[in-house]
């Protein structure tokens, strides 16, 4: 069994990549830029805004490729095409191995109300249809969060000076999970037992996003009307900041986990 893995230096990626590490596991990172690589890593360079080249792929025996690369360079008139097409070369390329499976990382959905949607979100529906269902696994976590990256320095910062944080008025139990337990899992039940399919996944233990703030970061809340947060995304796309936008937004759209349930095949993570 031979693994490839997109988008490494991700917050999702990266973690996967120390999995593979501490798992002593190789794996063959697919990436833009060439990094420090471990004893059990190899590297192809990718991008998903060109083809893959296939000269250096091993072919031979069974492959999983775990696609966490995503663009998020939302501001030019190819955009929605980069993460599509790139996905779609991706696939083209693995098709050639004996027998290749892929791991791909979505985003909860409510289909009911796609129109009303942040571009991310349709985005990732539309790269999900480029998938075989009865070959390959797709993952909808409902709230990952990391304590290696820039946004935990955030919070412990403005820990500090004991500011309230505002949070959406009417967001619901949308249950934060960790990423490494997130990893974990998919690794060991997911993965290694060769199942396939579209899967939420959600956190065992059901708490606010207020009550997530206050427990892990011990940091104040206060309620904030949802268009407040809509004018603030609004605010940062135009500026630039296209991923804080569009992370805003999937905040405010994330469907009520108790609906999807009802739809989708779901598993719990159960923190550590």
């Amino acid at each position: 069994m031979t693994f490839y893995l997109t988008g490494f230096s991700g917050q999702l990626g990266s973690a996967m990549r120390e999995f593979f590490l501490n798992l002593q596991q190789e794996v063959t990172l697919l990436g833009r830029y060439k990094p420090s690589l471990h004893p059990n890593e190899t590297y192809i360079q990718y991008d998903l805004k060109t083809s893959l080249s296939e000269e250096n792929i091993s072919f031979s025996g069974d492959c999983i490729v775990i696609h966490c690369a995503y663009d998020f360079n939302f501001n030019t008139l190819t955009t929605n095409s980069i993460n599509f097409r790139g996905t779609q070369n991706l696939i083209h390329c693995f098709s050639k191995c004996q027998s290749a499976k892929f791991v791909y990382f979505s985003t909860p959905l409510n289909l009911e109300n796609l129109l009303n949607t942040s571009f991310y979100q349709k985005d990732k529906f539309a790269i999900e249809k480029l998938f075989d269902a009865k070959r390959d696994l797709i993952l909808s976590p409902s709230f990952l969060v990391s304590y290696k990256s820039k946004t935990n320095k955030f919070f412990h910062f403005l820990k500090r000076f004991k500011v309230p944080i505002p949070v959406p008025s009417n967001i619901n139990n949308i249950a934060p999970m960790q990423v490494d337990d997130f990893v974990s899992m998919i690794y060991s039940r997911l993965i290694k037992k060769d199942m396939y399919g579209k899967f939420l996944i959600i956190s065992s233990n059901e708490e606010s996003f207020e009550s997530f703030l206050k427990n892990y970061y011990q940091i104040r809340s206060i309620k904030f009307p949802n268009f407040c947060f809509r004018f603030a995304a609004n605010f940062l796309r135009f500026f630039g900041f296209f991923y804080l936008s569009e992370r805003i937004l999937g905040l405010l759209n994330l469907p009520n986990l108790d609906e999807l349930k009802k739809t989708e095949a779901f598993l719990e993570v159960r923190q550590n």
